[in-house]
């Protein structure tokens, strides 16, 4: 009881370097289940909780999560592609899910740190060289992750054109979450506002959920010195690796006989355990001789195209 009062979220004070942290205050997970046609997708997750106060330190959580249908059939047709020039539309994204959560210091001084996840369902766009290429295939998979994180990572560049703002893919792990079909996650560190020692930390999970989408999740930190602030850091990677190990995916007959299909021809479906850094700041790269066909269907409602991982 003490405890419950103690971490309540709620903000009337201030405390700047709290002795504890915790959170978030609806601890228990909860089981979700997401559908990719006849594949279902299980992981759990606690409730968020949003931060009250009569004294302007409130904090809103503003939940996004898919309705219960085939999340592919509520995707609707293509939405536009744009130019060539901009590398983040040679790739389609759908925003499915987000959600956050708050940890709290003691005796109502408010939020300390905050925790968030973001799905995204992405696919080629016919601007892409990855266009009709099927994503069950470890080497396409493993470089269609790699482009992904080129269009997004790749061409920032910090104080010169030598020095990269973000560096990537680190930690690189496979992640089995079924028999046949595995993820991986990684790391990209934000070595722009600080150092390659103290980077800020965006942890991602990549899987190829049919053989032309890939599912991403991506885990913000939101700031905190993970490597020095042991306080904020250990709630909140213990609710990181909760979710990640939580991951299931229970996959469908037909999205099985397309993996076996490729499985045929390729024998060796393992994904690499081993990854390098991808060489960050990218060089302009020049348009294609001929321009690729743009899809100009508008996007479903309902879907919100993201314009960053």
């Amino acid at each position: 009881m003490i405890d419950w009062l103690k971490f309540f979220p709620f903000a009337l004070r201030d405390e700047p370097n709290p002795s504890e942290v915790r959170g978030p205050y609806f601890s228990k997970p909860v089981p979700i289940k997401w559908q990719f046609g006849d594949s279902f997708l299980h992981f759990t997750a606690p409730r968020s909780n949003a931060v009250f106060s009569f004294s302007g330190r409130s904090r809103s959580v503003d939940r996004v999560v898919p309705k219960k249908r085939d999340i592919l059939k509520a995707l609707g047709p293509r939405p536009n592609t744009g130019d060539w020039d901009n590398p983040v539309n040679r790739w389609n994204y759908n925003l499915i899910y987000f959600n956050a959560w708050y940890f709290v210091g003691p005796w109502f001084c408010g939020a300390k740190a905050r925790f968030s996840v973001r799905a995204n369902l992405i696919e080629t766009s016919r601007l892409s060289s990855f266009f009709n290429r099927n994503m069950f295939h470890p080497k396409v998979f493993e470089s269609a992750v790699a482009s992904i994180l080129d269009c997004h990572y790749g061409h920032h560049d910090f104080n010169t054109k030598t020095k990269a703002h973000f560096r990537g893919p680190l930690n690189w792990q496979v992640l089995p979450i079924s028999n046949s079909i595995q993820a991986v996650v990684c790391d990209v560190h934000c070595v722009g506002n600080g150092t390659v020692e103290d980077p800020e930390v965006y942890r991602k999970i990549y899987i190829p959920i049919t053989s032309s989408h890939i599912l991403n999740f991506n885990f913000d930190f939101c700031g905190a010195d993970l490597k020095n602030d042991t306080v904020r850091a250990k709630p909140l990677l213990a609710l990181c690796n909760s979710i990640i190990d939580s991951i299931r995916l229970d996959v469908g007959p037909e999205t099985q006989a397309e993996w076996d299909k490729v499985k045929a021809a390729c024998p060796d479906m393992s994904i690499t355990e081993t990854f390098g850094e991808l060489q960050w700041p990218l060089a302009p790269e020049k348009p294609p001789k001929e321009k690729r066909e743009v899809d100009i269907t508008p996007q479903s409602a309902g879907f919100e195209k993201l314009r960053s991982i």
